[in-house]
């Protein structure tokens, strides 16, 4: 009788050890498939497709667009890791026939802060001096060139520290809405049933930027519109490609 209490407990001892481990095993699985909350790498790519209208002589001009974001180099220092893109929807908030793709670095400092640079002039400085091993990299970015600061939540501001405080949380980035939606029709991505999206917007008295944003793909949405001339933009991710070098 003692025998066979003895062999019940230590095969029961036995299963608790196998599942555990199996909990272990599957826990480190999904540990190691987390992606980063913007997935920029070296020959990531996403293309938008949408709507632009500008205004040229006295006329508004309308087209419909299809653009491309690439990251073309990385380049890592630390906890600093820039990425330089060629093209952004930032292209199209003013757009003309026959503009070509810009020059833009996207800045990842650790743990979950973009800074984003749009000034051909600053973008070859910033990119030298992430170059140069020697360089402290004191003074790289700017509060108003923060572009997105991870984790999102709906009411969360962020950017310059002048202007978070504002009643009107304008001149500032502001995180509208969060909604699950069902991520699909996007080329390199298989269809999702059910992803968090963010709506931030970046309101000022003459435009508005709005942007969707989806961990773990990126910016699902981009929409300008100037309240002056016209000069309006909305466009949707249409093709994702991962890359291969996660920053």
């Amino acid at each position: 009788m003692k025998n066979t209490i003895k062999y019940k407990l230590v095969k029961f001892l036995v299963i608790i050890a196998l599942a555990l481990s199996a909990i272990v095993l599957i826990g480190g699985s999904a540990t190691e498939d987390i992606v980063p909350t913007f997935p920029l790498a070296k020959g990531s790519y996403w293309v938008y497709q949408g709507t632009t209208k500008w205004t040229k002589e006295q006329s508004v001009h309308e087209e419909n667009i299809t653009w491309k974001m690439e990251v073309v180099e990385a380049i890592q220092r630390g906890h600093v890791t820039g990425f330089v893109l060629k093209g952004s929807p930032y292209d199209l908030a003013w757009y003309n026939e026959g503009k070509e793709p810009g020059n833009y670095v996207m800045i990842h400092i650790n743990p979950d802060q973009f800074y984003l640079v749009s000034n051909n002039e600053k973008v070859a400085k910033v990119v030298q001096r992430l170059k140069d091993k020697d360089d402290a990299l004191v003074g790289l970015v700017e509060e108003h060139e923060l572009f997105l600061d991870f984790p999102l939540s709906r009411g969360k501001v962020f950017g310059d520290a002048q202007q978070i405080t504002r009643k009107d949380r304008w001149y500032c980035w502001l995180v509208e809405s969060e909604k699950a939606r069902k991520l699909e029709n996007i080329k390199g991505i298989e269809k999702i049933e059910n992803v968090t999206e963010y709506e931030l917007a970046y309101r000022t008295s003459p435009e508005y930027t709005i942007m969707d944003i989806v961990p773990g793909v990126g910016i699902t949405r981009f929409v300008y519109v100037h309240h002056g001339s016209i000069a309006e933009t909305d466009v949707k991710l249409i093709e994702y490609f991962p890359g291969k070098e996660i920053g």
